[in-house]
């Protein structure tokens, strides 16, 4: 029997015919990625299809999830990861050789170009040709998208989780400072304390023990959720040297406060600017111990006076390796303002780079004519206009004690 060779109609016909049904199951295969974002899952979907539609045996190999995946130039070896799907049709049976023309591959890269895995294929009957060369590509493009994705949805997921977790963490840090004020017969407090980020390290408490009001104010070093955490250390700790050591005076509530804290924040590598101190409303004596905290002033006669540090922040040196603490005594008139504030308001700078600086902050606690609750929000929109929409970039807090026993007997 004589074998009659195709015509050229017939071959160009058969290769049309095979050339659509490769396109309609690439078509069907870019339609597979869309309906799971499991990496296993879809990656062997797609591969069961495209091992048929090349009548080839086909191998997925990918690396494992992790930040320092092979680069561009560098090979896979056997450490790096696992295979993800094995695909096998039987064509001819067995391994079969590994030439050129039985065997290809495709790289796998992730939209770092970072390689992330390879796809092989491996037919025994008949070689290769450049049209299975490019279909392989295509497939290994739409599993290389398949992955990637699911890689993505991963990351994604887990930041979401971090950011959930941390802004819970953030609103639990935020309320550790007080919503109430000392409320005392001839003192007026305002305090207030506007974060750079979800989170700060300013911190302010307060405790009031008969006509006495104690208080603590200060800023952790750094920025975000660990300032944060710390902060409400500092803050539990100065609440209970209020309650048992206050009575001592402000040298011996400083003093319980470092015992409490310093260890947290050697071991951290933090530290905090702190003032704690007290004011008898009889007496009209305050009383303070500053560790390495600024701007702190005293305002009197139209003045303002910055009340310098005693010891260095809390966290550098333990105080009791140091000399005995002795506080600051000052004796309040009426009219007079203790002021605290920290290095977010002074630091601000505004479009030119200029900061504010601790004169025009001055200039701005010493009016007279308001109250503390009056002169609070008139000193942060003071900054606030400086900055010229320039972004805030440390914590903002100001706390005011303003002495007048003659407007509260009234």
């Amino acid at each position: 029997m004589t074998h009659t060779s195709p015509s050229p109609v017939e071959s160009l016909t058969k290769a049309l015919v095979e050339a659509n049904d490769q396109l309609v199951t690439l078509y069907e295969l870019t339609s597979v990625t869309m309906q799971s974002l499991d990496e296993q899952e879809t990656a062997s979907t797609i591969l069961d299809r495209a091992a048929h539609l090349l009548q080839a045996d086909l191998r997925l190999w990918c690396t494992e999830r992790r930040s320092s995946s092979p680069g561009p130039d560098e090979s896979l070896e056997t450490g790096d990861g696992h295979y993800l799907h094995t695909h096998a049709v039987s064509v001819g049976g067995g391994q079969g050789p590994a030439d050129d023309d039985h065997s290809i591959s495709v790289q796998l890269r992730s939209n770092d170009k970072r390689q992330t895995g390879r796809l092989e294929a491996v037919r025994v009957d008949r070689p290769f040709g450049t049209a299975d060369r490019k279909l392989l590509t295509a497939v290994g493009n739409l599993v290389s998208g398949a992955i990637n994705a699911s890689r993505l949805h991963e990351v994604e997921l887990s930041q979401a989780m971090v950011a959930r977790d941390h802004d819970t963490a953030s609103a639990l840090a935020r309320r550790a400072l007080p919503t109430w004020r000392p409320s005392v017969n001839g003192l007026e407090v305002y305090a207030e304390s506007h974060p750079a980020r979800a989170a700060g390290g300013d911190l302010f408490c307060f405790s009031v023990v008969d006509n006495t009001v104690h208080f603590a104010v200060g800023d952790v070093s750094g920025k975000g959720l660990p300032a944060a955490m710390m902060m409400t250390t500092v803050i539990s700790a100065s609440t209970a040297a209020f309650q048992g050591a206050a009575r001592a005076g402000a040298a011996a509530a400083m003093t319980a406060v470092d015992a409490w804290v310093y260890e947290y924040l050697a071991e951290a590598g933090l530290f905090v600017t702190l003032v704690v101190g007290q004011f008898d409303t009889k007496s009209r004596r305050l009383s303070l111990v500053n560790a390495g905290h600024s701007p702190v002033l005293i305002v009197q006669g139209g003045k303002a006076k910055p009340v310098l540090a005693d010891i260095a922040p809390v966290g550098v040196m333990p105080v009791a390796e140091g000399p005995d603490l002795i506080a600051q005594d000052f004796t309040l008139s009426d009219g007079d303002r203790f002021i605290i504030c920290s290095d977010g308001l002074t630091e601000q700078e505004n479009p030119a780079g200029e900061m504010i600086g601790e004169e025009h902050l001055n200039e701005a606690v010493i009016d007279c004519t308001v109250n503390a609750h009056q002169i609070g929000p008139r000193v942060l929109d003071h900054v606030e206009a400086f900055a010229e929409g320039h972004p805030q970039a440390d914590d903002r807090t100001l706390v005011i004690f303003e002495f007048d026993s003659r407007e509260k007997a009234s």
